[in-house]
């Protein structure tokens, strides 16, 4: 089973966590910041805490993948992950991850509230639709080229840079580079993709 763990916690006022175990015990539900996980196994820790501190927030997951041979299965659809994908989910839908060497599989997953980024959507332009429109032939799995890897990445940083701001202007900076992100993710998933994906009877759970 395939792990994300949180290496860098993104840090904000309404939310503490406890790192002296190598754990994450969330304290206050995830509104005004983003995690960014890179081990399946943080990542679980963050959803049993979840579910402990019973809160039934709605939370979207964007996994980057940067190693290929893991499965994916999110609700009846299994992925067969490759490097350079990007998934897509939400706390609304159930998952699993597969994968055959966890502690050489590299990965990314953020984590975040879509209340945080409500303020800047237009009737024009709702930035968490493809987290939340599900047609029949949807697919969770998209590859991207290597100009969109770097263009993540970038965004990617710049969302840790704002969970550990140094400087004035970090935490703004995290927002806006979650937005940029967004608004990239949205236009690769209005783009016909390769479907790889099968359906499965592999047993899964939910998140909440």
């Amino acid at each position: 089973m395939l792990v994300y763990r949180s290496d860098r916690i993104a840090k904000s006022q309404k939310k503490r966590y406890n790192e002296s175990k190598g754990g994450v015990s969330m304290t206050e539900p995830i509104l005004d910041s983003v995690i960014i996980c890179s081990n399946f196994n943080q990542f679980q820790t963050w959803l049993h805490n979840v579910r402990q501190a019973n809160d039934f927030y709605d939370y979207y997951f964007i996994f980057i993948l940067y190693t290929s041979g893991a499965n994916i299965l999110i609700d009846d659809k299994l992925y067969e992950a490759q490097k350079g994908d990007i998934v897509i989910s939400s706390s609304m839908e159930y998952y699993k991850v597969i994968a055959p060497n966890e502690d050489q599989y590299q990965s990314a997953v953020l984590i975040f509230n879509p209340a945080y980024v409500k303020f800047a959507e237009t009737s024009q332009t709702e930035l968490t639709d493809c987290f939340q429109t599900r047609t029949e032939n949807f697919s969770h799995l998209r590859s991207l080229t290597k100009e969109q890897i770097a263009t993540v990445n970038s965004y990617i940083h710049e969302i840790e840079r704002g969970g550990n701001p140094t400087q004035y202007g970090d935490q703004v900076l995290m927002r806006v580079a979650l937005i940029e992100l967004l608004l990239l993710i949205h236009m690769i998933y209005q783009e016909p993709g390769e479907i790889r994906h099968n359906s499965s009877s592999i047993s899964h759970q939910k998140i909440h």
